[in-house]
């Protein structure tokens, strides 16, 4: 397809005065169809605005589009792929023999695409599950009449009939039964073992580690730890109180859950009441006056807030990066990655910033970019990107450290420098200009009105184009 429309823009340009001594590298029709390089490298044809884009990178990124039926983006040289259509309504994904794929509420995942007898599996929540599971073992499920699931919900297998009539659980040697699920199940394992009447009785018991039980819960609920270094009890009687007693750290409840005192040799905590007051101290700091304002620190984070959830704060803190975001919902959010331990702006390797609906500006390795409008709330997301921010952005100025390129209305107006130095513009179909100089030649050439005026310079050769058809001086 992209020969075909390169070579349709082609003979348009030609027609319409854009000739190939031209030093602009596109032929350019404004936001109805446009071909060339971006500022990234990649060549492309881009047809009615953004809704179809067919650009090429080579091995870094190809993409695919006909917005918002599909987009297809693929990396080979990362063997990834994704292939989203009619987003969010379907959704499909591969890197190296990986894959997975999503419609609607229908998943599937194949671990192994290049082998038949892979792992895999197809969810289509909430009523029909079917897959092989790593051992080889091909399982299936109707809910709720019956069946077996494999890796679902954080367990290795989950097994029901005519639920909650009956439903089996395993994760590794831990079984447990269920009969009229929550009420009464049987749990057994390596060391472990226990059995439930709810809401009457339960007890369930790891050999030489704890013993957990309650009677009427949720009115008595007790454990005993007898774990080396951290032998205790606890137990709480709601809603009056409770206690922690235990060799590293000790508790006390009024009401619970909204009263509390810690201590323990990680520092101290309390809840006066929760979660309205929250307080600590030690290895972290924290105080929350919720919903008004709050802090918490430790080694590896800090954050804070400010009328919850609307103004929030935090750092992150990793071995080599640092990443302060802030937040006021939905308006502002910022986001600003530096090295560990710089506290200076001019050190950041990465910045991101939105002024929700109006503008986002994002500096990183590749470049700067500004756009308008911003219109997803928060940051971006890979589909976002893929799928609506290109129907949406009305304004685009992008920067890399060899071109830099400004858009608007998808390609109604646009002017920049491209990677071979060519400084070129239009305004479609009223004026387009460019300027180029290199070793073997300059060369300098406008056109109004895609050729009504038009004139060409190379070197000292001149041409010159009026009413489309007539020309005359030099060959540039």
């Amino acid at each position: 397809m992209k020969t075909w429309a390169v070579a349709g823009l082609a003979a348009l340009a030609s027609f319409l005065g854009a000739s190939p001594l031209l030093a602009a590298p596109v032929h350019d029709f404004g936001c109805l169809a446009s071909q060339g390089e971006d500022v990234r490298g990649s060549e492309g044809v881009h047809a009615l605005g953004p809704f179809i884009e067919w650009s090429d990178a080579g091995d870094s990124r190809v993409v695919r589009a006909v917005r918002p039926f599909f987009v297809h983006e693929s990396r080979p040289a990362d063997r990834k792929e994704v292939l989203d259509v009619l987003w969010p309504v379907a959704s499909f994904r591969s890197w190296d023999r990986d894959s997975d794929w999503r419609f609607l509420t229908v998943f599937g995942h194949d671990y192994d695409n290049e082998d038949p007898r892979s792992r895999y599996h197809v969810w289509a929540l909430p009523l029909v599950f079917w897959g092989r599971n790593a051992a080889g073992e091909d399982y299936g499920a109707l809910f709720p009449v019956g069946g077996k699931i494999c890796e679902f919900l954080g367990k290795d297998e989950v097994s029901f009939v005519l639920f909650p009539a009956y439903l089996y659980t395993r994760v590794n040697d831990l079984e447990t039964e269920s009969w009229l699920w929550p009420l009464i199940s049987r749990t057994k394992g390596k060391n472990i073992h226990g059995f439930r009447v709810a809401p009457f009785y339960g007890k369930v018991v790891r050999e030489g580690e704890w013993e957990k039980s309650f009677i009427a819960w949720p009115v008595w609920t007790s454990v005993r730890y007898d774990r080396p270094g951290a032998q205790g009890y606890a137990h709480v009687l709601f809603p009056l109180y409770g206690h922690v007693k235990m060799e590293n750290q000790e508790s006390w409840m009024l009401i619970p859950p909204f009263i509390r005192w810690s201590s323990s040799a990680r520092g101290r905590e309390g809840y006066a009441p929760w979660p309205f007051v929250q307080f600590s101290s030690g290895r972290t700091d924290k105080l929350y006056l919720w919903p008004f304002w709050g802090r918490k620190e430790d080694e590896f984070r800090s954050s804070g807030f400010w009328l919850w959830p609307f103004i929030a704060h935090s750092l992150e803190k990793g071995p080599r990066n640092e990443i302060s975001r802030f937040r006021v919902l939905p308006f502002v959010y910022s986001e600003r990655e530096r090295p560990a331990g710089s506290n200076t702006v001019a050190g950041a390797t990465g910045r991101y910033f939105a002024l929700w609906p109006l503008a986002s500006y994002r500096r990183d390795s590749r470049g700067t970019s500004l756009r308008a409008l911003c219109l997803w709330p928060v940051k971006d997301t890979r589909p976002i990107e893929r799928n609506l921010a290109p129907i949406w952005t009305v304004f685009d100025r992008e920067r890399t450290e060899k071109s830099v390129q400004t858009e608007v209305l998808w390609g109604l107006a646009r002017w920049g420098r491209g990677t071979n130095e060519v400084v070129s513009g239009s305004v479609f179909p009223l004026l387009s200009w460019a300027h180029g100089e290199d070793r073997a030649a300059d060369t300098t050439s406008w056109s109004v009105l895609k050729g009504l005026v038009g004139y060409e310079r190379e070197g000292t050769a001149k041409r010159y184009r009026l009413l489309y058809f007539l020309t005359w001086g030099g060959r540039p």
